[in-house]
């Protein structure tokens, strides 16, 4: 199975989900219609609305609760209408009192929405790293547990690249601190820049970098991850910054066990480049 196709299929069971959730949002609040009516408007069931609201707010999206908030003060007006009740006729007391339910209903889904969605930034920042916007270590591990979950069931090919700056601790030490968060930022982008959407790239250590390679053959991969060495050469030079890149490459034959052996791997090969010559790439199938 391609990564394509992979991705198509999440979509379509995003959207499935959606729609059972829709279904099940939408006979939510005609059951509470319905028992409301029942009831001869005697109880306030208003709050037993808030639910369907909710519930579309959290599981679908803004836009749903929006129109959920809309029904089910449409609905709870129909269901007063027809007990007679909003304390009498009164056309304009109905009227002011169903643009009340709107107004609360609307609210609680823009609030539930807006607190749906600040859950997720945080979610979203705790896997991130501040300074160079890829992944932490945190991220990396629960991207590719998945990936390797994917390889065990499709058997796609994994590739791991780790890399490590040479040299860093003394631009931190002639340069100051801020060039090295400079140059730390610049790594981050030029791979955010020219990894595919299907990889997984990570800052896992002070000046260790590690991208997983998804779907690809071992003979791409090292071409892919040279191409990738070459240009962070470039913006190093760009800046004058003396940094070369000692990188450790780990392709796997067979699915790894766990995320733990994929970095220790790559990291064992990136050692065994360090200690021999710097400045350069080791490969191999393991």
């Amino acid at each position: 199975m391609s990564l394509e196709h992979g991705a198509s299929a999440s979509r379509k069971n995003l959207r499935v989900s959606k729609n059972l959730w829709a279904v099940f949002v939408f006979s939510g609040l005609m059951v509470i219609g319905y028992f409301d009516y029942l009831t001869g408007n005697q109880l306030m069931l208003s709050v037993f609305y808030l639910l369907p609201i909710s519930l579309a707010a959290l599981k679908i999206g803004t836009f749903s609760a929006l129109i959920t908030a809309v029904v089910s003060a449409g609905v709870e007006s129909v269901v007063n209408i027809w007990a007679g009740g909003f304390y009498g006729s009164s056309v304009l007391v109905h009227l002011w009192n169903t643009g009340i339910l709107l107004g609360i209903y609307i609210y609680i889904a823009v609030l539930v929405s807006s607190l749906r969605k600040a859950h997720t930034r945080e979610r979203e920042g705790a896997r991130k790293d501040y300074l160079t916007g890829i992944n932490n270590f945190q991220g990396f591990k629960e991207l590719a547990e998945r990936e390797i979950e994917r390889s065990r069931r499709y058997g796609t090919v994994l590739s791991a690249a780790y890399i490590d700056c040479d040299n860093f601790k003394d631009v931190n030490d002639t340069l100051g601190h801020d060039a090295g968060s400079r140059v730390l930022r610049v790594i981050g982008v030029t791979i955010r820049k020219h990894i595919r959407a299907t990889d997984i790239a990570a800052r896992v250590g002070g000046d260790e970098f590690v991208i997983l390679l998804t779907d690809i053959d071992h003979d791409m991969s090292v071409g892919f991850v040279e191409k990738m060495r070459n240009l962070l050469l470039q913006e190093m030079k760009r800046n004058n910054w003396n940094i070369t890149f000692s990188i450790g490459m780990a392709s796997f034959s067979r699915p790894p066990v766990s995320v733990e052996e994929i970095l220790k791997k790559s990291d064992t090969l990136m050692y065994d480049v360090k200690r021999e010559t710097k400045d350069a790439m080791k490969h191999e199938v393991v």
